[in-house]
């Protein structure tokens, strides 16, 4: 039960490790070895260590973890181990500009992690006296974020209503985690290379803690829900005219595709399991730098957002709720939990051991 909080479980959707790992099934972990014991499934050389020995120690450990809000070490050393690429907000007020100048015949794209200019982000965790953002959004195809640019160029917009520095810093997943090369050559676009085994290393580690930069009170998350439209992509060379229908494995439908963009997501922001799960965790942490823009409004007003994990249970249950991989339902369960629940807390009586007031 430990390991479920403090590891990486690699073998996580194993049948046998699964029905354990499950969020409910780690609510009360102390009340859930009592039941194992009682129904002869966990089983103890001597009877009493259970009560004598494990709870308490299992107890003790609890009560040492901090919530995940308040957890400045485990958040830095996420962003470390991750080598998390933040993006200076004076670069992106310079992207914009830029781009603003491109003639429409020519392409200018965001940036992944990899060709961030140097001197254009902090790796790792941004000075200790600048403001940390996160941005939370779905992207508009399989490829890029927004090759339009119109997400950079409202992020731009929120940035200044924020009053950010230009040395404070934004996390954006495309352009500060280590990304595979999603465009071939002779498309007139720069070259991309696949991530180093490093890189990859890098990556797997922050997916696996991810939430946690929507549930730390240490960053201000803004959430971009608006859609972008395959119409305002950049032409390049060889592209196609519009999309065609072609049959998904992971949606099991047709959805539309478009070349060299991939696959189209024109699925509404709160219906989209990971953006669901990051809105989800910085609500509850009370972190959502605009959530007073009418578009968030809009995603806040579009569906009960859950309180405790069996209303986001229910929630990810909702067929209307998408994700672009197998197994990831079931992993956010556990995530909203572990992210947005303090377990310390539960030990002393407190409701579901959630954060805040």
């Amino acid at each position: 039960m430990l390991a479920a909080f403090c590891q990486r479980i690699v073998n996580a959707s194993d049948p046998e490790v699964k029905e354990h790992f499950s969020a409910s099934a780690l609510m009360n972990p102390v009340q859930r070895l009592l039941e194992g014991h009682r129904s002869g499934k966990l089983s103890s050389k001597i009877e009493s260590d259970l009560k004598e020995i494990i709870i308490p120690g299992l107890k003790r450990s609890l009560e040492r973890m901090k919530p995940v809000r308040e957890d400045d070490k485990g958040f830095s050393a996420f962003c470390i181990q991750s080598r998390i690429g933040w993006i200076k907000v004076g670069f992106i007020r310079h992207f914009v500009s830029e781009h603003q100048r491109w003639a429409q015949d020519e392409v200018l794209l965001f940036p992944r992690r990899q060709e961030l200019p140097r001197g254009s982000f902090y790796e790792g965790m941004p000075p200790e006296n600048r403001r940390r953002f996160a941005v939370s959004h779905g992207w508009a195809c399989e490829n890029h974020p927004t090759p339009s640019s119109k997400r950079i160029h409202r992020l731009a917009q929120a940035l200044k209503t924020a009053h950010a520095d230009d040395d404070d810093a934004v996390f954006l997943d495309y352009a500060s985690l280590f990304q595979d090369a999603r465009f071939g050559t002779g498309l007139g676009l720069p070259p991309q290379r696949d991530r180093t085994p490093g890189e990859s290393k890098c990556f797997r580690t922050a997916l696996f803690e991810m939430s946690r930069m929507f549930a730390f009170g240490g960053v201000e998350v803004i959430v971009l829900p608006q859609i972008e439209r395959w119409q305002d992509f950049p032409a390049v060379l060889g592209s196609q005219s519009e999309p065609v229908l072609k049959f998904s494995e992971v949606k099991k439908r047709k959805c539309e595709r478009f070349y060299p963009w991939g696959w189209i997501n024109a699925v509404p922001y709160e219906n989209r399991g990971w953006c669901a799960a990051e809105f989800s965790c910085a609500l509850k942490a009370k972190i959502i730098a605009n959530l007073g823009d009418q578009d968030v409004q809009d995603v806040l007003n579009a569906r009960p957002w859950p309180e405790n994990v069996e209303e986001y249970q229910k929630m990810m249950d909702d067929p209307a709720i998408e994700f672009t991989a197998k197994g990831d339902r079931d992993y956010v369960a556990y995530l909203f939990f572990k992210m947005s629940f303090d377990l310390s807390a539960a030990q002393h009586g407190q409701p579901s051991g959630a954060h805040g007031p």
